[in-house]
């Protein structure tokens, strides 16, 4: 997640990672999906394949408790990229 959102913009406040966000949901779903972080992944040069996506995915689901694995919300992106990393 670090990888993408690092490429895309201002991560350093709320509103700069609102922005990032509503790159990702080009169609003002309000959530990023699976099929979206793989187009925007695949634009950013990111060599993932679609298992490793879904890994990542699910892995933000597990680690920060998300309402599902497979889209996040805004909020939900927020805590996961503002999360503490240890």
């Amino acid at each position: 997640m670090d990888i993408v959102v690092g490429k895309v913009g201002d991560t350093k406040s709320k509103d700069g990672l609102q922005k990032v966000f509503e790159i990702y949901d080009k169609d003002g779903a309000g959530f990023i999906d699976m099929d979206k972080f793989k187009q925007i992944a695949r634009e950013l040069g990111e060599t993932m394949n679609e298992n490793e996506i879904d890994e990542m995915m699910h892995n933000a689901y597990i680690l920060n408790n998300t309402e599902s694995n497979e889209s996040f919300s805004f909020e939900e992106f927020y805590a996961i990229v503002t999360r503490p990393r240890s």
